[in-house]
C-alpha cells in the first residue's frame, strides 16, 4: 500500500509540474510513478505514461513523447479487459487524447517524429478501437466459420457470457470499496477467464486470424470485416 501512494504522489506532482511547465521536473517524477507502480496496476502506469508524453512533448521532444504515448496505448490494450468498467470508460476517453496527439506528431512535417506512415497506421488503428470497443467482448456470429473452430466458438460464447457477467457484477460494487472475500473471487474468476479467452483467441488466430484482431482492437480493414461477417 506504501509503494502505490507514493507512486500516486509523484503522479499527481508530476501532473502539477507540468501545468507549471517545468517540464524536467516532472519526467522524473512521472519516471518514478512508472517504475513504482506495481505491474498489475495497469490503468494507472498507462497514465503516467500518457503524462509522460504530454511533459516531452512540453519541452518539444517530439520523440520521446510519441514512445510515451504508444506505452501507454500498449498498456491500456494489454489490461482494457480487466478493468472496472468505470476505470476503462474512464481511460477510453485518455486514450482518445493520446491517439490524436500521437497522430498529430507523426503527422507534424516540421515535428522531429515525423513519420505519415506511422500516422497512418495509428489512425486505423484508433478507428479499430472505437469498433473494438463495441464488439471486443460482444457475441457476435461469424458467417460460415471452418468446421476446425467450431468448438473454440462454442466455448468463446460460454466465456464471453461469463466474462461480461462478472464485469456487470464487479461494477455494481464501487471500485473504491474495501476488498471482501466475494468480490476477492469475483475478480480471481475474471482474471481466470480472460486468461482462457486469450488462449482461445490464440487458437482462432491460426485459422481466422482477422476475427482475433477485430477482437483485440488491431488494425482491421473494411474488406476484412465483409469476408467475416457477410453471408457468403
Amino acid at each position: 500500500a506504501g509503494s502505490l501512494y507514493r507512486a500516486r504522489g509523484d503522479e499527481v506532482l508530476g501532473v502539477v509540474r507540468i501545468r507549471q511547465q517545468r517540464y524536467p521536473e516532472a519526467i522524473k517524477l512521472l519516471h518514478q510513478a512508472i517504475a513504482t507502480y506495481d505491474v498489475q496496476f495497469k490503468d494507472q502506469r498507462a497514465t503516467s505514461w500518457f503524462r509522460l508524453g504530454e511533459a516531452h512533448e512540453g519541452m518539444g521532444d517530439d520523440k520521446n513523447a510519441v514512445q510515451a504515448y504508444e506505452a501507454s496505448l500498449d498498456l491500456f490494450e494489454q489490461g482494457r479487459m480487466e478493468l472496472y468498467e468505470a476505470s476503462r470508460m474512464g481511460f477510453v476517453g485518455n486514450s482518445t487524447e493520446v491517439y490524436e496527439r500521437l497522430i498529430t506528431l507523426y503527422a507534424d512535417s516540421h515535428g522531429g517524429a515525423y513519420d505519415p506512415k506511422q500516422a497512418l497506421y495509428w489512425l486505423e488503428k484508433s478507428k479499430s478501437r472505437t469498433l473494438a470497443e463495441t464488439l471486443g467482448l460482444a457475441q457476435i456470429s461469424l458467417q460460415n466459420p471452418p468446421a476446425s473452430i467450431q468448438d473454440d466458438l462454442q466455448e468463446e460464447r460460454f466465456l464471453l457470457e461469463r466474462v461480461n457477467t462478472l464485469r456487470a457484477q464487479l461494477f455494481l460494487s464501487s471500485p473504491e470499496a474495501p476488498e471482501t472475500a466475494s468480490r476477492l473471487q469475483l475478480q480471481q474468476e475474471l482474471f481466470q477467464h480472460l486468461e482462457k479467452l486469450k488462449a482461445l483467441w490464440n487458437r482462432i488466430a491460426n485459422v481466422v486470424p482477422e476475427y482475433v484482431n477485430l477482437r483485440q482492437g488491431l488494425v482491421v480493414q473494411w474488406d476484412e470485416l465483409q469476408v467475416l461477417f457477410e453471408p457468403a
